[in-house]
This record gives structure tokens, sequence and C-alpha cells, in this order.
């Protein structure tokens, strides 16, 4: 049995996790804000995530936001 302590730093993702990001690298890699096929299925699947995420905490999907990183989470407070 593995223990890993520094979970802070990284944990491994879910097997379902791992397969829903491998799904999405291979089919589903287009730009969501663009207009071809595969900017709309991404989009798609965006807007997807972001109702079951809604529906699970009890809040309005216009409430979930999808950031590329840490500091975009500490400035979008003073950009909304």
């Amino acid at each position: 049995m593995e223990v890993y302590l520094d979970n802070s730093a990284t944990t491994r993702p879910r097997d379902e996790v791992i397969d829903s990001m491998i799904y999405m690298l291979k089919s589903v890699y287009g730009n969501p804000s663009s207009l071809h096929r595969k900017g709309l299925e991404a989009e798609k699947e965006i807007e997807e995530s972001r109702t079951i995420i809604s529906k699970f905490l009890g809040v309005d999907s216009k409430e979930i936001f999808f950031t590329s990183g840490v500091q975009r989470v500490i400035i979008l407070p003073y950009r909304v």
C-alpha cells in the first residue's frame, strides 16, 4: 500500500477524472470560444460541466467560473 503525504502540492486524480481528461484531450480539444465544430463541442462540454457542478453545489450555473489558474482566481473579484 502506498502512502502519499504531499497532497497539498498535488493529488492523484480519481480514475474517472483521468478518463474524462483523456477523452477531452483526444476528442474535444477545440477552443470553446471558437465557432467551428470542435470549438462548439468544447463549449457544450464546459456548459454541461458547469450545470452539473452548480446542481451539486446548489447554486446558479452563472456563479460557476472556470479559470486557467490561481492567478486568475485572485484577480477575478476585482473584475466582476
